[in-house]
């Protein structure tokens, strides 16, 4: 295998992007799938090492969070032209898949389920109280509240 080139690791910056050969910590190129691409400032040129398992994480929980909150405007979207085409059916598809879009969301951002269920039921119990407009007029707030601690 060939050496190479040493590397002050001080002053480096990672571009990612596929690569087959990747100098690991000893010094000598291996093969691997997806590579982090570090660029020494000291001298010109880059040398490559493979992406730890944590970096590599790190960015597809980033873009699995980008994702799911396209996920959430693409079901209010969808929503919304139910709601204009007057398709029950697609009305209750897209309030269920908003909703568990909201859910997952919130998981991959850290907040459990049963945490999102807690905040739920502190908010509606804070809008029962406070006299909101929808329990005023509709008991939704209750409603939705005890269909919540049913569950």
């Amino acid at each position: 295998m060939k050496a190479c080139r040493p590397v002050n690791y001080s002053v480096v910056r990672f571009l990612f992007g596929p690569v087959e050969n990747c100098c690991n910590p000893e010094g000598h190129f291996v093969k691997v799938g997806l590579c982090a691409i570090m660029e020494n400032k000291a001298f010109s040129g880059s040398v490559t090492h493979p992406i730890m398992p944590k970096e590599l994480d790190v960015a597809k929980r980033a873009k699995v969070i980008e994702w799911l909150k396209t996920e959430v405007l693409d079901q209010v979207s969808r929503l919304f032209k139910a709601l204009w085409e007057g398709s029950t059916s697609r009305i209750g598809d897209s309030l269920a898949s908003l909703i568990m879009s909201s859910y997952i969301l919130g998981r991959r951002l850290g907040i459990p389920y049963r945490d999102l269920d807690e905040q739920l039921l502190d908010k509606l119990r804070k809008h029962r109280q406070e006299g909101h407009q929808l329990e005023d007029w509709y008991q939704d707030i209750s409603a939705l509240e005890e269909h919540m601690r049913k569950r």
